[in-house]
């Protein structure tokens, strides 16, 4: 990964749920959980879209991405 917060073509063993998919469903358990940042950005934008609701946007989550993304990059997380 040449950029450091390019959370879409991030393929590194990162396993995350949707917060969207999290929300609606309140089980977690019946929450799918993806391998990594760009499995979750392709379900976002393609089951999601855009979205907005009283808790955080979808704005709000490509942005937490992107600094997921970053301290993957900079080795924070393993």
């Amino acid at each position: 990964m040449n950029n450091p917060e390019d959370f879409a073509h991030s393929y590194d063993k990162l396993p995350l749920r949707c917060p969207e998919c999290v929300r609606v469903n309140k089980v977690i358990r019946h929450c799918k959980v993806f391998d990594n940042l760009a499995a979750l950005n392709w379900h976002l934008k393609r089951e999601h879209g855009i979205f907005s609701n009283s808790k955080f946007t979808s704005k709000d989550i490509f942005e937490i991405l992107k600094k997921i993304a970053k301290a993957k990059y900079l080795g924070m997380l393993n």
